[in-house]
């Protein structure tokens, strides 16, 4: 979950705009911020520690 460095806020305008400025890994917070996202559904292996299991607000 990261959000890409070179793209502020106030430009994360339009959903093109978003793809446009996005690589693969870099994605889900900043459709979060615009609302384009809701509900995040996170699946990890059991050797996975980023995230502890449970509910987490957007």
């Amino acid at each position: 979950l990261l959000a890409p460095k070179d793209v502020k806020a106030d430009e994360i305008e339009t959903l093109n705009h978003l793809v446009d400025s996005i690589t693969n890994q870099s994605w889900i917070l900043p459709a979060v911020y615009r609302g384009y996202i809701t509900k995040i559904l996170w699946f990890k292996p059991p050797w996975a520690h980023q995230f502890q299991d449970g509910k987490y607000p957007l």
